[in-house]
């Protein structure tokens, strides 16, 4: 069972890419620290927010960054993925963030390459759809495993946050 989360793992990294880059994010100054306030909660989801959120996934994944990955997923968030020759697998958010966490310790290497990525907000923002299409390759102490994945990622906001409410993947080791 070790060895098939360990797999799971690695294939995951591809469609549970999201957060917004550092970059995006602005730094706080002398003056704006004294004025900080609660973000005001997000109304509406748009194309920009999903990138944002993609891309900054992206990176947690590549610098290992768990809370970052877990601070995007909703409550009851789920996890379907399907790996030719193997069983499917379905996982809750803890479960997932489980299996991604013993991934990520046991990565010495990981490869990322987005193919493409089509967002869809639906009428009126409150939800949202990405289709990714991703490479990857991740070392461990036991070899390199490569993958191709054509992924789903559905987006709701929940109490004010644009959240991640469900991941589904197709895997096609390479």
């Amino acid at each position: 069972m070790r060895l098939n989360k360990i797999i799971v793992a690695i294939l995951l990294c591809a469609t549970t890419l999201t957060l917004p880059p550092l970059a995006a994010v602005a730094r706080p100054t002398q003056k704006t620290r004294a004025k900080a306030q609660t973000p005001a909660p997000q109304t509406e989801i748009t194309k920009e927010n999903v990138e944002a959120i993609v891309s900054g996934l992206e990176g947690a994944m590549k610098k290992k960054e768990i809370a970052v990955i877990a601070a995007y997923l909703a409550p009851d968030m789920r996890y379907k993925s399907q790996t030719a020759n193997r069983p499917a697998i379905d996982l809750n958010r803890a479960q997932f963030l489980e299996v991604m966490e013993l991934g990520l310790e046991l990565t010495l290497d990981y490869v990322y390459l987005r193919k493409s990525l089509t967002v869809t907000v639906a009428p009126g923002g409150q939800s949202a759809t990405a289709q990714t299409e991703t490479f990857e390759m991740v070392t461990t102490a036991q070899g390199a495993v490569a993958g191709h994945s054509v992924g789903v990622i559905n987006f709701k906001i929940y109490k004010g946050k644009i959240l991640i409410s469900s991941m589904e993947s197709i895997n096609t080791p390479v």
